[in-house]
Order: structure tokens, then C-alpha cells, then sequence
């Protein structure tokens, strides 16, 4: 009895303490990869080098680079800072994640349907728009997106659904709003 409540009490700190360590999706980041963060600031968070080709080019594009940080896999799409501040630095202007974990500071978590992201954040400006698939671009009819906007920062959450069900996550800058006021 003693040795079955034990490793029921192991399972259970097990399970918290991988319940705490979940990266939290917000309008700043998702877990410890925040907007506008610099690349030598994620390049120490991840202990690793990134490998940059469309920013070092004569006519810069964005780079997009993806790695796996603490069990966690990401996709971060890197550009020139538009602070003035920083205007010659690499900074993080979006990230992107899909992992079963996540979830919102609200709740709103991978599986969850559209509803609950409009019941959540009934407050803010949210637009729901259809993706549209193949060449020529036909819309689907699976899969859509809800962007989620607050007045006050200059980024969003992109909702990625399949079937009216949350997939995965984005957090970008919103177009036309550029800074590092979230730092």
C-alpha cells in the first residue's frame, strides 16, 4: 500500500511539474521566446548558434530558423529591427508553435474550438478569416485562423484551427506596428 501510494505521489509531482513548465502562449511570446527579442539574447537562451542566410544576403528577407527547446519544437522568423535603437540587430518578429502543451494565459489550449477563443476574449478585436489552400488559391474548408488583437501592443495571436479546432499558435508583430515596447 505504502509503495503504490508513493509512486502515485511521484506521478502526480511528475505531472505538476510538467504542467508548470508548459510554455504559456501571451501577446508578448510564447514561453521564454518574446517579440523583439534579439538573436544573441535567443542565441543564449538556446545555448547555440543560429544559422542566418536571408539576413546576411546584399537585399535582406527574413530568416526563419526552428529548433526544439526544452522538449518544445519552434519556428521563429528573425528580421532587421525596426527600432531605431536597434535598427542594425537581428530581432524576433514572430514565433510559432504547435506542441500539444500550450495554452493561453486565458486557458484557451491546443484542441480547443473557436468558440472558446471568442467566448474568452470577448473583449478585444478578434478577426476570423478562412486560409485558402493550393494553386490557384481555393478557400478551405478545414482550416481557418483567428487573430487576436490588443489596443494597447503592437503584436497579435494567430489561432491556427483545423476543423474549428486550435492546432497550433503565432505571435507577430501586427502589420504596421513595429517596436520593442513589450520588453
Amino acid at each position: 500500500m505504502k509503495r503504490s501510494l508513493t509512486t502515485l505521489g511521484c506521478i502526480l509531482l511528475t505531472l505538476m511539474a510538467a504542467a508548470q513548465q508548459s510554455p504559456v502562449v501571451s501577446l508578448a511570446g510564447i514561453g521564454a521566446v518574446k517579440i523583439g527579442m534579439k538573436q544573441r539574447e535567443l542565441e543564449r537562451l538556446l545555448q547555440s548558434n543560429l544559422s542566418l542566410k536571408n539576413l546576411l544576403d546584399k537585399n535582406p528577407q527574413p530568416d526563419t530558423v526552428s529548433f526544439s527547446w526544452q522538449g518544445t519544437s519552434y519556428s521563429v522568423v528573425l528580421d532587421k529591427s525596426y527600432d531605431a535603437a536597434t535598427q542594425n540587430e537581428f530581432t524576433v518578429h514572430a514565433v510559432i508553435c504547435e506542441s500539444p502543451e500550450l495554452k493561453t494565459k486565458s486557458g484557451v489550449a491546443i484542441g480547443d474550438d473557436k468558440l472558446k477563443i471568442v467566448r474568452t476574449y470577448d473583449g478585444y478585436t478578434l478577426h476570423i478569416l478562412p486560409d485558402y489552400e493550393g494553386m490557384p488559391p481555393v478557400k478551405s474548408k478545414t482550416h481557418s485562423s483567428v487573430y487576436l488583437y490588443d489596443d494597447t501592443l503592437p503584436t497579435c495571436i494567430i489561432f491556427y484551427l483545423e476543423n474549428n479546432k486550435v492546432v497550433g499558435f503565432c505571435v507577430q508583430y501586427s502589420e504596421g506596428c513595429r517596436g520593442n515596447e513589450l520588453m
